[in-house]
């Protein structure tokens, strides 16, 4: 199974990103693949993140794709249930775009569902003691534009693809500079969180080729 999985750089006046210290950490975790494990960071730019993520998704032509974005504010990981077809940035964005009130995709359907396990992954995130919620709201700035041209790509392949996007907490450095005190998660529970979400998603889609639905 080819795997590929994408973060954000730091955006705002953050100089960190907690999926971008995750993808670069994930290299040297322990997890065997077979087909490959591909790790990319997106840029916080309207255009240009749906850009690149449809580069990555046509170079490597992945099985499985979960794609990482920050909260401030959540505490838990959050796996996001549905992208919405509405954008509306509440700050700019790196590039200094500001999007507001306006569709992703002017002819596409008003959502998309994931195709990950979400449930099956939460249940073994929190036997595993990890925080763990189900989200229905991926926000309104890049990280549901993001997650939007994903389950779109995935609705249009021939082939079976497990997709869709996961929220994570800001570091804990991050929140405690922050003027109020703030939910933050470490980054190797982040870890942790993502190998189960990668194993638990292989799972499932082995389990539909087994089936014979491919």
């Amino acid at each position: 199974m080819k795997i590929l999985i994408t973060g954000f750089e730091a955006y705002g006046k953050r100089k960190k990103n907690a999926t971008e210290e995750v993808i670069h950490q994930f290299s040297t975790h322990d997890l065997e693949v077979n087909g490959g494990l591909h790790l990319e960071t997106l840029p916080v730019v309207h255009g240009e993140a749906a850009k690149k993520l449809f580069y990555l998704l046509q170079k490597h032509s992945p099985d499985i794709v979960i794609c990482l974005g920050e909260a401030g504010g959540r505490n838990a990981i959050s796996l996001e249930k549905v992208a919405i077809n509405y954008m509306d940035y509440p700050i700019p964005d790196n590039a200094g775009n500001k999007i507001s009130s306006c569709n992703i995709c002017m002819e596409g359907p008003d959502a998309f569902f994931t195709s990950l396990p979400v449930d099956s992954i939460r249940k073994r995130l929190i036997s595993s003691g990890i925080p763990a919620e189900m989200s229905f709201t991926a926000g309104v700035y890049l990280c549901n534009e993001v997650f939007y041209h994903l389950m779109n790509w995935a609705d249009n392949q021939e082939k079976k693809v497990i997709a869709g996007f996961i929220h994570i907490p800001v570091l804990p450095e991050v929140a405690a500079r922050m003027q109020k005190p703030a939910a933050s998660m470490a980054t190797f529970t982040v870890l942790e969180a993502l190998q189960i979400a990668i194993e638990t998603s292989c799972k499932a889609l082995q389990e539909t080729f087994n089936k014979g639905s491919l």
